[in-house]
């Protein structure tokens, strides 16, 4: 009897995986599919924002990482102590990765170091450090040893922003951000648009445009792991409410922004993406409440008197 019900239970087993969609067996999370690429989707809200047709090509210059000679083209140079053009990736053969576990006091300031590095000798290019003869980045400094809790190291302090040039905003677009990124330590990346706008300020030099924060989108990349996962979001300038000395201003320039941060560990980006998807009336922000009149002072009260509400 038990012999014969085993059987019965596999025959019914065998007939329910020949009757199964064979799509299924490709379905990630969610029953989601991966994109037509073959990178699976972070979620559901990534899924569908990738399914709206895009009306314009990548407005990120170089969101492959393919093109650069010292560093990708188009993005901060990489200080190969906490941010490194590596290979690997969806896009190519390159991506961007990030190391947080470093000494907070360690990476700022070779960082900063590294970026005085970089816009010197592109001073001393015409403005295109990639055509240096040598790589302007030296080699860094041996790293400083890190130990639990890690609450000194860059993860817990500063994290790492990576970014790229500043974009031209359409007005009255639509965009759609998605970018694929993965982790070996169980982290939640970001990542940020931040819009500008140009603003003539006085300064040592003289008068210069420089650019001002207007606009911030910040997404967290809930749910990343160790395989290479495709996160998008639509977002909206147009619907922007931010004013400048009383008057609705509009941002001009956007970047993306990658940040890793806690726990302490590697972080890889790629195929960073920005396309125009729609388009929107601007929206011109609230106006601000009328001021009330001043309460009229009440009329002092006799000793024997008591206040009366409502009355």
């Amino acid at each position: 009897m038990k012999i014969g019900a085993g059987i019965a239970a596999l025959v019914l087993l065998v007939r329910f995986a020949a009757a199964a969609d064979p799509a299924d067996a490709t379905k990630d999370r969610d029953g989601l599919p991966p994109a037509p690429d073959g990178v699976k989707y972070l979620n559901r809200d990534s899924c569908g924002a990738m399914q709206i047709k895009a009306l314009s090509g990548n407005l990120v210059k170089n969101g492959s990482f393919e093109d650069g000679r010292w560093w990708p083209v188009g993005w901060d140079p990489c200080d190969k102590l906490g941010t490194f053009w590596a290979a690997g990736g969806t896009d190519g053969k390159r991506c961007i990765r990030i190391d947080t576990n470093l000494q907070d006091d360690q990476w700022v300031a070779w960082n900063e170091k590294v970026l005085a590095i970089a816009a010197q000798a592109a001073r001393q290019t015409a403005g295109d450090a990639q055509t240096a003869a040598e790589d302007p980045i030296p080699n860094p400094p041996a790293r400083q040893p890190t130990k639990a809790p890690y609450y000194d190291t860059v993860a817990g302090n500063h994290g790492i922003h990576y970014r790229c040039e500043l974009i031209r905003v359409e007005p009255g677009a639509i965009y759609r951000l998605s970018v694929d990124a993965r982790n070996t330590c169980g982290g939640e990346p970001m990542v940020f648009i931040k819009g500008f706008f140009g603003r003539p300020t006085m300064t040592e030099s003289g008068e210069q445009v420089l650019e001002r924060s207007i606009y911030r989108v910040e997404r967290t990349l809930h749910n990343s792991d160790g395989e290479w996962r495709r996160f998008a979001t639509v977002f909206h300038p147009a619907l922007s409410k931010s004013t400048v000395e009383g008057k609705a201003k509009q941002p001009e320039w956007m970047r993306v922004e990658l940040y890793a941060f806690w726990p302490v560990g590697i972080y890889e980006f790629d195929n960073v993406r920005i396309e125009v998807v729609g388009h929107e009336e601007i929206q011109p922000p609230p106006q601000p409440a009328a001021a009330k009149e001043p309460a009229k002072p009440a009329k002092p009260l006799k000793d024997d008197e008591f206040p009366v509400f409502d009355k």
